[in-house]
């Protein structure tokens, strides 16, 4: 892919494998360490081009959803889901004891919302997690809510399709949410997405640098 003029490849991981098999168009960014020699010329560099507005623009990623994840057949005909999808990341931002720069208040970010935008509820509401016993826990305050449903562990693919199928999608700062708030107002432009701006302590401000312009953003940052 081309960024700022650049030829820009990801470099393989074992991780990828599962979904290079649903997005296998994505390959063609993929570079193996099989296919080039130490002394090539090439620049390795740390960043992820996660800047939306300076890294990418809007129409740079429209046009790559479109060619290379919606044409798969999973995604084909698929209009949004009328429902409320809240993705909470847990995973390895919680997972040590040590506080990660990712970390933040997720409970009170999902009450202010509800509280901010009632008619949310007015739909079902599914919560998806990789830490599903813990939303049960904590997001208690959300049994209220006639039809509500906590979705168990599912595959990750089908996690990704319902993120980014919902009519409401609240997200957290995790890349996962964010990629399912792009595609979903690529499906629909009318589509709500809700983001918080913290992203982690190490970005200026603390302030995400993936937010779409056309999200709601929610101030958490005091």
């Amino acid at each position: 892919m081309k960024l700022q003029n650049k030829e820009v490849y990801i470099l393989h991981t074992e991780t990828m494998d599962y979904w290079l098999k649903y997005f296998p168009n994505l390959k063609d960014f993929v570079l193996h360490s099989d296919d080039f020699k130490f002394y090539d010329n090439l620049d390795y560099f740390s960043s992820y081009y996660q800047n939306f507005g300076i890294d990418f623009n809007i129409n740079e990623l429209t046009d790559f959803i479109n060619q290379y994840i919606l044409t798969e057949s999973f995604f084909k005909n698929f209009a949004a889901e009328h429902r409320t999808v809240i993705n909470i990341r847990r995973g390895d931002f919680y997972s040590s004891e040590k506080k990660s720069p990712s970390e933040f208040d997720q409970i009170q970010y999902v009450k202010r919302i509800f509280k901010n935008h009632p008619e949310l509820l007015t739909l079902p509401v599914f919560v998806i997690s990789d830490n599903i016993s813990w939303c049960q826990k904590e997001l208690y305050f959300l049994e209220k809510v006639s039809h509500l449903h906590f979705l168990p562990d599912n595959k990750p693919i089908d996690d990704f399709i319902a993120i980014s199928t919902a009519k409401n999608l609240i997200v957290t700062n995790s890349t996962f949410s964010y990629w399912g708030g792009y595609i979903s107002k690529v499906i629909n432009k009318e589509n709500l997405v809700i983001a918080p701006n913290f992203g982690a302590t190490f970005y200026k401000d603390s302030i995400a640098i993936q937010l779409h312009s056309d999200w709601k953003i929610e101030d958490i940052i005091n």
